[in-house]
C-alpha cells in the first residue's frame, strides 16, 4: 500500500502495481516525458488485483502525451484533464468529479 497526502507528480513512464493499492489523498500530476527527442506516455498497470484510490486531486497535464491507468480507479475526489489523454482502463467507481478542459480527453475503456 503507498498513501500520497501531499503533492506528488509521475513523470516515469510506468507504475507497476501488484496486488497493491495506491491511495491518493493529495494532489497527483501526470506529466508527459520527453528526453532527447523520445516521447513517452505514462502508464499505471497491474499484476494480480490492484487499486488506484483518489480521495484527493488527479491532474492530467501531459500536452498531447497520454496516461493509462489500467488498474481500478476508484474516484471520490476530483479528475482533472487539463491537457492530454487520460484512459481509465481497469474500471473502478465514482461519486467525485471529472473535469475536462479544451482538447484534453478523459476516456473510460474498462
Amino acid at each position: 500500500m503507498l498513501n500520497l497526502n501531499g503533492a506528488s507528480t509521475f513523470q516515469a513512464q510506468v507504475i507497476s502495481l501488484t496486488n497493491a493499492t495506491l491511495n491518493n489523498a493529495g494532489t497527483f500530476t501526470s506529466l508527459g516525458d520527453v528526453r532527447d527527442a523520445t516521447v513517452f506516455d505514462n502508464t499505471i498497470n497491474s499484476s494480480g488485483t490492484s487499486t488506484f484510490n483518489n480521495s484527493g486531486t488527479y491532474v492530467q497535464n501531459s500536452g498531447a502525451l497520454a496516461t493509462t491507468i489500467g488498474v481500478a480507479f476508484n474516484n471520490t475526489g476530483t479528475l482533472n484533464a487539463q491537457s492530454g489523454r487520460v484512459t481509465l482502463g481497469g474500471g473502478g467507481t465514482s461519486s467525485g468529479t471529472f473535469t475536462s478542459s479544451a482538447g484534453a480527453i478523459i476516456e473510460f475503456s474498462g
